[in-house]
């Protein structure tokens, strides 16, 4: 049977509103770099147009990380599709890093920065793991809590 068009537009809402969420981590992920980088660099600032670029960016890939790879950072568990997911979703950000020299192209800073990268993937996939875990163990309680209500009642 066909979705109705509320069952559609809550779907769709629902997405944008993950891909806001993930694209906000990103990019302040992202930044805490950039900033670590400049600092290294003897600069205090950020220029704003790598903020623009870095931001776009991330909403960019997390629109592919919703719709085209599954969400791997939300996945049950890491398997072969979030392991390239992940890979390519890295691959993208240091190009387009490399492209809009955020880090002056510098390789060293490059390889950082992709190494950084997978380990946020892999950082925020056990964080909504272990989110997963605390909701389930918190409904589950508020579950058990609403039988013993029933029960009483009777």
């Amino acid at each position: 049977m066909a979705k109705s068009f509320k069952e559609k537009f809550k779907t769709w809402l629902s997405a944008e509103v993950e891909i806001e969420y993930k694209a906000c981590i990103y990019f302040g992920c992202i930044l805490a770099f950039a900033c670590c980088y400049n600092l290294w660099r003897g600069t205090n600032y950020v220029n704003i147009f790598h903020m623009l670029e870095m931001i776009f960016t991330a909403y960019i890939v997390c629109y592919l990380q919703v719709y085209f790879f599954h969400n791997f950072d939300e996945a049950e568990k890491i398997d072969s599709s979030s392991i390239l997911g992940a890979a390519l979703c890295t691959g993208i950000y240091t190009v387009i890093s490399w492209l809009f020299n955020w880090f002056e192209r510098n390789l060293i800073a490059e390889i950082l920065f992709s190494g950084y990268m997978l380990l946020l993937f892999f950082s925020i996939y056990l964080i909504n793991k272990i989110k997963r875990i605390a909701d389930t163990e918190k409904l589950n309680g508020m579950l058990e809590e609403f039988k013993k209500g029933k029960e009483d009642e009777q």
